[in-house]
C-alpha cells in the first residue's frame, strides 16, 4: 500500500495531545498549552507508563509482537523503552486523531488513535475516550493489513 509522504513525515493524529490534556485535565487547553504538552515527551512518557494499557500482561504482548518475538520470549527492557518511545513520539508528532474502538472487558470502548509509519511499519496508538480512563493510554501496536486499510480510511474522513 503506497503511503503519502505527509503521512510518512507527521504520521496520522492531530490534536491528540490537546484532546488528551482536556480528557486528562477536565479543562480547556489553550494553543499555547498544546505546545507545553507537546513539548514535554518526559511528561508524556510517565502517563503513558503509569496507564492501565502499560502493564506487562497487556503491552508486552504487543511488544513481543512488534520484535517479532516467540510468545513466551521474554521482553528485554530496550524493547519496552525502545516500544514506548515510539508510543510517545507518536502522541506528539501527529498529523490527525481519528476515533476508533477497541474490545475490552465493557466491550466495544470509544479511543482517540494515532498512526505512526516507521521504519516501513505503523503503529498505532490508542487512547480511551471516554469514561473512568478518559485520555488514558489503552494500547498500541501494529495493525493488520485490513485494520490499517480501515484506519487510514477513517482518518481521511475526519
Amino acid at each position: 500500500m503506497p503511503v503519502p509522504v505527509e503521512i510518512q513525515e507527521a504520521g496520522v493524529g492531530s490534536g491528540l495531545l490537546k484532546l488528551l490534556g482536556k480528557a486528562v485535565k477536565g479543562a480547556k487547553v489553550s494553543p499555547s498549552g498544546a505546545r507545553v504538552i507537546a513539548e514535554s515527551a518526559d511528561d508524556l512518557a510517565a502517563l503513558v507508563r503509569g496507564s492501565y494499557g502499560w502493564r506487562p500482561g497487556h503491552i508486552d504482548r504487543h511488544i513481543r509482537e512488534w520484535y517479532r518475538l516467540g510468545k513466551d520470549a521474554p521482553v528485554q527492557p530496550w524493547m519496552r523503552d525502545e516500544f514506548l518511545e515510539m508510543v510517545v513520539q507518536s502522541g506528539i508528532r501527529q498529523g490527525k486523531v481519528f476515533q476508533w474502538s477497541l474490545r475490552g472487558e465493557a466491550g466495544m470502548q470509544p479511543t482517540y488513535s494515532v498512526l505512526r509509519y516507521q521504519n516501513g511499519r505503523w503503529l498505532v496508538s490508542q487512547y480511551y475516550a471516554n469514561g473512568s480512563r478518559a485520555g488514558e493510554f489503552a494500547t498500541a501496536f501494529e495493525p493488520t493489513a485490513q485494520q490499517l486499510a480501515r484506519m487510514l480510511q477513517q482518518a481521511a474522513i475526519r
